[in-house]
């Protein structure tokens, strides 16, 4: 071989040395996209779990004071999405920086040959930007203002739920609706009171229905049916009385 194949081969080599770069740049750019909607997916069903949370109403309680369970959720998503975060990030975003250097490398050894073969160098140039105050945006940065641009919401959400949806008054010091014990003595009295009167005031009804009625119109047998009407409408009250009463007990 004279030294002209020798160069024909050796570019040959560099062009599938090439070839085998960017298919590696393709390989790692396309894991990240994957770990960043995997990402947006669990983020999505955590967002998911805090509002049925918060339409349940669900609350744990912690150092004596009641927290809302979406804010828990909320910091748990955080931790997530920043372990995301680590993995596209610090894992597989430096893999890809390498597979791109290395493919410039290798563009600048065969553009004397092959001038038109730089997309790795393109690519490179065409990812930095101008932004705000950044003079150079490259897409490190870009990713890390995405993934902390998320993190920051979901802090927000999480202490927004803890310090304005939450009833951090001690438990002590919250208000009790059960009925004191004294509360309960009055009112199991007051029942039975209002028992009585019922059951007093029923009887005179039906003794009155008996002495109203006409002896020409009323027989026995509709005096007896009236009374015993009025018999069960007392021991309806009476049982809805009791049941009250045991309520009140129990509580």
């Amino acid at each position: 071989m004279n030294e002209k194949e020798i160069e024909l081969e050796k570019l040959k080599l560099n062009v599938e040395a090439w070839k085998t770069t960017v298919d590696v740049q393709k390989h790692f750019n396309d894991l990240e996209m994957k770990v960043r909607n995997f990402g947006l997916l669990i983020i999505s069903a955590f967002i998911s779990a805090i509002g049925v949370s918060l339409k349940s109403n669900y609350e744990v309680t912690l150092l004596e004071s009641s927290i809302p369970v979406g804010s828990l959720i909320a910091f748990v998503a955080f931790f997530v999405w920043n372990l995301v975060f680590f993995v596209d990030v610090y894992w597989y975003h430096p893999l890809l920086k390498g597979a791109v250097l290395k493919g410039i490398a290798i563009e600048k050894e065969i553009q004397k040959d092959l001038p038109e073969i730089g997309l790795t160098q393109a690519i490179g140039e065409s990812s930095s930007i101008k932004f705000l105050w950044w003079k150079e945006l490259r897409s490190t940065t870009k990713a890390k203002i995405f993934y902390n641009g998320v993190s920051i919401a979901l802090i927000v959400i999480a202490i927004s739920l803890a310090f304005f949806t939450g009833n951090d008054q001690p438990i002590s010091q919250q208000g009790d609706n059960r009925p004191k014990p004294h509360d309960t003595d009055k009112h199991i009295i007051s029942l039975i009171k209002e028992t009585k009167d019922l059951n007093r005031i029923i009887i005179e009804l039906s003794t009155q229905q008996q002495d109203q009625c006409p002896k020409e119109r009323c027989s026995t047998q509709d005096i007896q049916k009236e009374i015993l009407k009025l018999n069960r409408n007392i021991e309806e009250h009476l049982d809805r009385h009791l049941i009250l009463i045991k309520k009140v007990v129990k509580n």
